[in-house]
């Protein structure tokens, strides 16, 4: 890839993560109090915030290896606060992407558990008040909001590092 091309990707990287933690937050507050049937909205905003954050993962795993090569190394050299604090905000994307994606796991399983429970002919097998369900929608609310958290202490920690560090000057 060519300098140019590291650098708009890197661009495109940055924006689409702070658009991935906002649709996160967004998810985050409107999974608090989830109601059944699932409105499609709330499906829209979780699979959006998910979808966005694999695909600003993606484009970070893309820039992964020119990173190593280019990058590293100089910011290890110009300051190693930085160099490891860009490392952890790797870390930290990785637990905010597998989060994401287990929330919105949990989201489509509390959608078929309903389903299933409306279609069935056995009502004693769902129960009214369904202890299952109520934790499912306890797990959305809170892998979304860990989510974002993570999220968002990578967005700042690679801010921070960006800020300090010049990549367009090495890339």
């Amino acid at each position: 890839m060519t300098s140019e091309t590291l650098h708009t990707l890197a661009q495109i990287h940055g924006l689409g993560s702070w658009l991935a933690l906002a649709l996160l937050l967004l998810s985050s507050v409107r999974s608090r109090r989830i109601p059944t049937p699932i409105p499609t909205s709330i499906f829209v905003t979780a699979a959006a915030a998910t979808c966005m954050t694999s695909l600003s993962a993606a484009i970070g795993f893309a820039l992964h290896f020119p990173y190593q090569y280019r990058l590293r190394q100089r910011i290890f050299l110009e300051s190693e606060t930085l160099g490891r604090l860009f490392e952890r905000k790797e870390h930290l994307a990785f637990g905010a992407l597998l989060l994401s994606w287990c929330a919105l796991c949990a989201l489509i399983t509390i959608g078929l558990r309903h389903r299933a429970r409306s279609s069935s002919s056995h009502i004693a097998a769902y129960p009214q008040n369904d202890a299952i369900l109520s934790d499912l929608k306890r797990t959305v609310f809170f892998a979304f909001s860990a989510s974002a958290v993570l999220a968002a202490m990578a967005c700042v920690a690679a801010s921070i590092v960006a800020r300090r560090f010049r990549f367009s000057a090495f890339i």
